[in-house]
């Protein structure tokens, strides 16, 4: 869906550009030819974790959509050049499309770059590299001429944390039950990221993930509450995590906060593979836009098993 408002974007964009009267009808040829990325980042984790704890090779490859935006369907080659960041080509990964370049005409305006990812047995924390388009004499480059491919390391720290969960707690904006998600941070091993931590999916994005930091044993995540999101509603107001100890649903809670943490147990099972969370008694969350409402609440206790 993306690909194809921002087809018709540039589209509207260029026949502007060139009419010279508003009653024309907007106009778009094959001079104004793009390629471009479908995406601006790929990712691949580069084993697999059974669930046992054994590691084996990743089977599946990273494919990269790239389109070239004609009317007629231009047959044209298009040249990539695969850059290694942190992620070294040979060591961390393996490009299968070995031609580097792609063919399109009016029947192939979809192709891919394919890659391979190789297994790390060390920590060495996610890795990437970049991929970029190269324009030719008829097809200029698109907004998106940079892919940035994340090769993801599975021996992290946290690893056994991280994943989805189902949350059972008294109340919540989506009821009794939701579900969340927790990511690792891309620089501190030991800071994981809540998806959805407010139980409102329609208002789980990126930017307002909120944050808890993990004890070296590997037992605890401390949730700290006054958080702010990077999101801004109307640009100027970020989602605040309050605390809740209120057991009643609604609008006026008996006690809110935004002072303090919430300190969160891992259970684990006798082999020490993560089951689930149980989260502090007597303490919930709300997401709070000041001055306007709540995001999303839930009402404790809250416990989580893992997916």
């Amino acid at each position: 869906m993306k690909k194809v408002f921002l087809y018709m974007l540039l589209i509207a964009g260029m026949a502007a550009a060139v009419s010279c009267s508003k009653n024309l009808p907007p106009v778009f040829d094959d001079a104004n030819a793009f390629v471009a990325f479908d995406q601006a980042n790929a990712a691949l984790d580069e084993a697999i974790i059974k669930e046992d704890g054994t590691i084996v090779p990743q089977t599946e490859t990273i494919k990269i959509p790239v389109t070239l935006g004609s009317v007629k369907g231009l047959a044209e080659t298009i040249k990539f050049t695969v850059k290694d960041g942190t992620a070294k080509a040979g060591e961390n990964y393996k490009l299968n499309t070995t031609s580097g370049t792609l063919s399109f005409d009016a029947t192939n305006r979809t192709q891919y770059i394919e890659f391979a990812v190789i297994y790390d047995p060390d920590y060495t924390g996610d890795l990437k590299f970049t991929v970029e388009l190269e324009p030719t004499q008829n097809v200029a480059l698109g907004y998106q001429s940079t892919c940035t491919v994340t090769v993801g390391d599975v021996d992290h720290p946290m690893s056994g944390i991280i994943g989805k969960y189902k949350a059972t707690c008294s109340d919540s904006t989506e009821g009794a039950e939701y579900e969340f998600e927790i990511r690792k941070d891309e620089n501190d091993d030991h800071m994981v990221w809540f998806f959805n931590l407010f139980a409102n999916s329609g208002w789980a994005i990126d930017e307002t993930m909120f944050y808890g930091n993990v004890d070296e044993t590997l037992n605890t995540i401390n949730i700290p509450y006054g958080q702010q999101s990077e999101y801004k509603y109307s640009g100027e107001t970020p989602v605040t995590l309050y605390w809740i100890d209120s057991n009643e649903a609604g609008d006026d809670w008996e006690n809110e906060d935004k002072t303090g943490s919430n300190t969160v147990q891992i259970i684990k099972d006798e082999t020490g593979k993560v089951t689930g969370l149980k989260f502090q008694e007597g303490l919930g969350f709300e997401a709070l836009l000041e001055g306007l409402g709540y995001v999303g609440v839930v009402i404790p206790d809250i416990t989580a098993v893992k997916l």
